[in-house]
């Protein structure tokens, strides 16, 4: 397998996570995102994927923009920044290793130095 479909199978396994409830529900801080408000938790994630460096009003524009089928809903920055407070840095360990062992497990050998 080339390291481009590994890539894609990466990218669809980190999708297939983060939009499954029952895998993100460890993730979240205790009491929060329980009831139904304008973003989800999900949403959240896929901000903090998608921002860049430029300022937060940029990068909402710019999800808007680009990510049209999302439907990101108009929130304030501020908003957005008390949000992402209550994720858990557990979630980016999970994907980083979810990631890794992909990696490792499709590619056919690793040449040693």
């Amino acid at each position: 397998m080339n390291r481009t479909n590994i890539c894609k199978n990466i990218v669809q396994s980190i999708k297939d996570y983060i939009t499954d409830q029952v895998k993100l529900e460890p993730h979240r801080v205790e009491k929060h995102f329980v009831r139904r408000r304008k973003l989800s938790l999900l949403q959240v994630i896929i901000y903090l994927f998608f921002s860049s460096k430029t300022s937060m009003f940029q990068n909402l524009s710019q999800i808007r923009e680009e990510l049209g089928t999302l439907s990101f809903p108009d929130v304030s920055k501020q908003a957005l920044s008390k949000a992402r407070q209550f994720i858990n840095p557990s979630l980016f360990k999970e994907l980083y290793y979810l990631s890794v062992d992909l990696f490792y497990s499709q590619i056919p050998s690793r040449k040693l130095w």
